[in-house]
């Protein structure tokens, strides 16, 4: 007998090795087809499922991985209008690559994106592989992007599974198991496919999970595999997916620095590629424990604001540095650009100070 515990605040399932195979079985080769006909009718009409260019496929993937579909296309539009092929990308400066990036955030996606066209163009005839084996060789590719970029460029047989498929698998399953553990859901979710065309199934499965099986209130009623879902059935669907902790956020300090020379121009400065704002042109800063936040008493404050990353939130002062002033900020090793209030828009700078340095000026920076 196979038994699976639930924690103490959930119901213990006992599942027989029969009823455990029945369940397997569940997704059949019918309640596939289900699924196909409902996205047939209902999927939504995204502008880049047209798109069968893998180097776009590409691009698009990687914007929408950690950017909201209603604001995505913008982004890539604009990115695809700057690097139209993966040899226009290859051949750019990279600030010029993180110019263009700029209001997308987590931009280590970029400096992958850059780094590797460079990678295709040198040692793949500028060609994306088909095998999202030899895709996860790339720098900045994950298995999600990987099966996405084999299954809708090239129709590989493979399923892409992302937070929406992830909640779908888990409650279909009624299954405890922390959604962290994304090679066990693989491995179940790979077994659904069941000859289908992988580009049609994916989307219908990302659609599923993005408009009936959502994370609060899911629509059961209106979902093709309602008949077969455990958690339905159990009516437990609020119980699934289960993460295995919720980690405490933290919070981080900063204090900036503007400074301006006798031209009035603005001094800003840009780390390497280990640094937390990447090959980003920022004010110079120091980050400072919470008891010395807002306590630089020698410099006037001229903006205080907070911005939150995916890991923590960041509270943030800009201070104006005085020439006789006290305070003493050393330069180690960055580099160093000079530029009036006008010329910002030739630097890549991060969302967060972008907004600050336009309300303290009180006029926009063209882009």
């Amino acid at each position: 007998m196979k038994i699976k515990y639930f924690r103490k605040d959930r119901v213990k399932l006992v599942l027989s090795k029969a009823f455990d195979n029945v369940i397997v079985q569940f997704f059949s080769l019918e309640l596939c087809q289900k699924l196909i006909e409902w996205y047939r009718k209902n999927g939504r009409k995204l502008p880049w499922r047209e798109i069968k260019d893998p180097y776009k496929i590409w691009i698009s993937e990687v914007i929408l991985q950690q950017t909201r579909v209603n604001q995505g296309w913008q982004y890539y539009l604009r990115f695809i209008e700057a690097f139209p092929n993966v040899y226009a990308l290859a051949q750019a400066n990279i600030n010029q690559v993180l110019q263009v990036w700029q209001g997308l955030g987590y931009y280590s996606r970029a400096i992958h994106l850059h780094a590797t066209a460079q990678q295709l163009v040198k040692n793949y005839g500028g060609k994306l592989p088909a095998d999202p084996r030899e895709l996860l060789q790339l720098k900045g590719i994950g298995s999600y992007t990987a099966n996405a970029i084999a299954s809708f460029a090239y129709q590989a047989p493979v399923v892409v599974l992302d937070g929406n498929v992830l909640r779908i698998v888990s409650r279909f399953y009624a299954d405890s198991t922390p959604i962290e553990c994304k090679n066990y859901y693989q491995e179940k979710v790979n077994t659904w496919l069941q000859g289908q065309n992988s580009a049609e199934f994916n989307n219908a499965l990302m659609d599923l999970g993005a408009l009936i099986c959502t994370p609060q209130k899911p629509s059961c009623h209106l979902c093709p595999l309602q008949s077969a879902c455990l958690a339905f059935i159990q009516k437990q669907q609020g119980l699934f997916p289960y993460k295995s902790k919720t980690l405490k956020r933290r919070i981080k300090y900063y204090h900036f620095f503007l400074v301006q020379n006798s031209n009035s121009q603005i001094l800003l400065i840009q780390k390497d590629k280990k640094s937390f704002w990447k090959l980003l042109w920022v004010l110079p800063y120091n980050e400072v424990q919470e008891e010395a936040f807002l306590k630089l008493e020698e410099l006037p404050l001229v903006f205080q604001g907070k911005h939150t990353f995916t890991h923590f939130d960041m509270h943030f002062a800009i201070y104006k540095y005085q020439n006789d002033s006290s305070v003493y900020y050393k330069l180690e090793g960055e580099q160093v650009l000079w530029l009036s209030y006008s010329e910002l828009s030739k630097a890549a700078l991060p969302a967060a100070l972008k907004k600050a340095i336009v309300q303290i000026f009180e006029q926009p920076i063209l882009f």
